[in-house]
């Protein structure tokens, strides 16, 4: 009989194998192709396969490295990280990237234990830049960097 020794580790190998066995079932259907002429199912299949070998690795790791106990999951950081994100889409075409940015981080920042206003401020305002700075200007993506655009 098999003693999981390290919990963590097995769950995530549960994870690989079941994110692997998802892309082999829904990639059933693409042609696969060949090395030379590939089809639209050839990278996920092969991915999907380097995942389930990733899951057997850590599976196998899991029975025979000593590793901490499950921690009981916490809400406060998903709350408000999955805030932010709905946040991001919802402002984003009123008030556009530079704003956004900046309140998505200040929410998110809530998810830490010691939240500091002007760090988290300072933070959300050099992200803000620099996602303008590349997204709008650098790339041209389509995204309004302020409101009215």
């Amino acid at each position: 009989m098999f003693r999981v020794k390290s919990p963590q580790d097995f769950g995530a190998a549960i994870v690989f194998l079941l994110i692997g066995l998802a892309g082999l079932y829904f990639g059933r259907e693409l042609t696969y192709g060949t090395a030379a002429r590939m089809g639209p199912g050839y990278f996920p299949y092969i991915l999907s396969w380097l995942i389930i070998g990733i899951g057997g690795v850590v599976g196998l790791m899991s029975l025979s490295i000593e590793g901490p106990p499950i921690e009981a999951p916490q809400f406060r950081p998903i709350f408000f990280v999955l805030l932010s994100v709905v946040i991001f889409g919802y402002l984003m075409s009123y008030v556009g990237l530079a704003i956004t940015g900046v309140v998505m981080t200040l929410i998110a920042a809530f998810a830490r234990r010691n939240f500091n206003l002007l760090e988290s401020f300072a933070l959300g305002v050099g992200l803000s830049i620099g996602c303008v700075l590349i997204f709008v200007y650098a790339l041209g993506q389509p995204l309004p960097a302020w409101w009215g655009e």
